[in-house]
């Protein structure tokens, strides 16, 4: 029974104390008779070579070279004997080793083209990857062929790491389930019946006609989603693989226009009260769905341009935003909707004061734009900062101290445009910056903004002559 090899590890070549007792016979002149013929010579001279390079653990020796000066000076009659190949004198050296030929510098010529080298190469190449399962393997890349001493393999299959894996071990495989299907897979008839055939049992088709239910969401995933773009409309393909069906009686493989799409969002906004979503299931009245015309919109599939989207197209043909990145905010822009608000209303908008006329936003999403500096705004502000800034607003956090004199001065100009006395519930002040009588009474009552408190507009007026005409003089 053969034993097991070791694995390469970083274990030294040999200790010091071995290095200091070797000989180099081999450096003054030609070596006796079948000196190389001994086993214990050929290996006391690669342990000299690799030291004279530097390398002293065992995983070291795959980077030994025999083109160093050392090597090209001495002992060439052994390196005619093991063909001039460091991994042929390291296997020849140290054969309980398990040691992988494509760690070496150099590989020899055809390495790749056995097949056991190329099934051993991958069988390692899936352990270091962490592959498991043969389906794991669907996820490997060109990549991870590069990364790994690979490129030669790759290059005998045209840089393909599909066509690598599938022809090299064993198992039926299909191609499409790659991150990246082989050059020119799809341009072979056969392949794509072969994919058809395999997706129809996915979808549990078992009658020619269950294929009239196929649609492009079917088909568009990473790879076979290129069949469609660069070579078959889903009407060709249908027509190829299946041409007995009457295929120009189903709709939905013919191709799409922007009207058609405009109408059918139009209808579902009227029905549903909002735009739709690719998750928003089938269209009435067709056999088409919301998620195969964003597929259609992104892959250019059915006629469309593609390179968009459906929230793309609803932004660029209805000025509809769907969950997209809100453009950015200008204050020029957020003045001319407060100066609208103000007109309307007749005060000035705060976070709390709903959805903008006649667009998207929100004056709570201006609110959080200014705190947390979003959509091109500065931040560490708030909409009542700069509109206190911009506009004179009146800022509840920071508003203006008040007098005495200058309530009994509201007081007068209130007799003096209506003829009564004003009350709590008396409403706006006159000219006042938006103060409001019960406002004031407020302050008066709890002693804010500069005044001492504990009294009231009431007790105010009297002391100001309640029962008769305004004075001017304090009684």
């Amino acid at each position: 029974m053969a034993r097991k090899k070791k694995s390469i590890d970083q274990t030294p070549i040999c200790d010091a104390a071995y290095v200091r007792r070797i000989d180099p016979r081999w450096m003054p002149g030609p070596v006796p008779f079948r000196f190389w013929q001994v086993e214990a010579n050929r290996r006391d001279y690669l342990i000299w070579i690799a030291h004279k390079q530097g390398l002293r653990t065992m995983q070291d020796l795959y980077r030994l070279k025999f083109s160093a000066h050392h090597a090209r000076k001495y002992g060439v009659g052994l390196r005619a004997y093991w063909g001039r190949s460091a991994r042929e004198a390291v296997e020849d050296c140290f054969p309980q080793h398990d040691w992988k030929p494509w760690l070496f510098v150099t590989i020899a010529a055809g390495f790749w083209k056995s097949p056991a080298n190329r099934r051993s190469y991958l069988e390692w190449l899936g352990e270091r990857l962490g592959y498991r399962r043969p389906e794991d393997w669907y996820q490997v890349t060109s990549r991870d062929f590069l990364r790994n001493r690979g490129k030669g393999m790759l290059n005998e299959y045209r840089g393909s790491s599909a066509s690598a894996v599938s022809a090299s071990l064993p198992g039926q495989w299909y191609e499409w389930n790659f991150v990246r299907a082989p050059k020119g897979f799809w341009k072979t008839a056969e392949n794509r019946k072969r994919y058809l055939r395999w997706l129809g049992k996915k979808l549990g088709f078992r009658q020619p006609q269950d294929w009239y239910r196929i649609q492009t969401a079917d088909i568009a995933n990473r790879n076979a989603g290129r069949l469609l773009k660069e070579h078959l409309s889903l009407y060709d393909l249908m027509r190829e693989f299946l041409p007995r069906l009457d295929w120009d009686r189903v709709d939905v493989h013919r191709p799409l226009t922007i009207d058609d799409i405009l109408i059918w969002a139009d209808a579902h906004h009227a029905k549903y009260g909002k735009w739709p979503t690719p998750e928003s299931g089938k269209i009435p009245g067709t056999r088409e769905s919301w998620l195969a015309v964003e597929h259609c919109l992104r892959c250019g599939y059915r006629g469309l341009p593609g390179g968009s989207s459906l929230a793309k197209f609803l932004e660029k043909c209805r000025g509809v935003r769907l969950g997209r990145r809100p453009p950015p905010l200008s204050e020029k822009q957020i003045l001319a909707w407060a100066d609208a608000f103000f007109a309307e209303r007749g005060k000035w908008p705060n976070e709390d004061s709903g959805p903008i006329v006649g667009t998207q936003e929100k004056w709570g999403g201006i609110e959080r734009a200014f705190r947390k500096g979003l959509r091109g705004l500065p931040g560490g502000s708030s909409l009542r900062q700069f509109l206190t800034r911009r506009r004179g607003a009146r800022n509840q956090q920071r508003l203006p101290p008040l007098t005495e004199k200058r309530i009994l001065r509201w007081v007068r100009a209130y007799h003096r445009a209506t003829g009564r006395r004003p009350k709590c519930d008396s409403g706006l002040i006159a000219q006042s910056g938006g103060e409001t009588w019960s406002g004031v009474n407020a302050t008066l009552r709890e002693g804010r903004r500069g005044l001492p408190g504990g009294s009231s507009l009431v007790k105010l007026l009297r002391m100001y002559g309640l029962g008769g005409p305004l004075d001017r003089s304090k009684k």
